[in-house]
């Protein structure tokens, strides 16, 4: 988590909300709202897959 949070705020954005969803077999899922500048998040998500053990499941903006 503190790598995924680290890069979060390296790409200039700000967590605003993070939930835990399911933690089985060692593997978690989080639910984390992220507050980033302008319109396309593209560079964070490739920042963010290219952690071990770290993939994007999907992106749903919000207003």
């Amino acid at each position: 988590m503190g790598a995924v949070a680290s890069a979060i705020g390296f790409a200039g954005g700000d967590i605003r909300g993070l939930v835990v969803l399911s933690s089985e077999g060692g593997r978690g899922i989080d639910d984390i709202t992220v507050a980033f500048p302008g319109t396309d998040p593209a560079d964070l998500i490739n920042v963010l897959n290219a952690i071990g053990g770290v993939e994007v499941l999907s992106v749903t903006p919000v207003s």
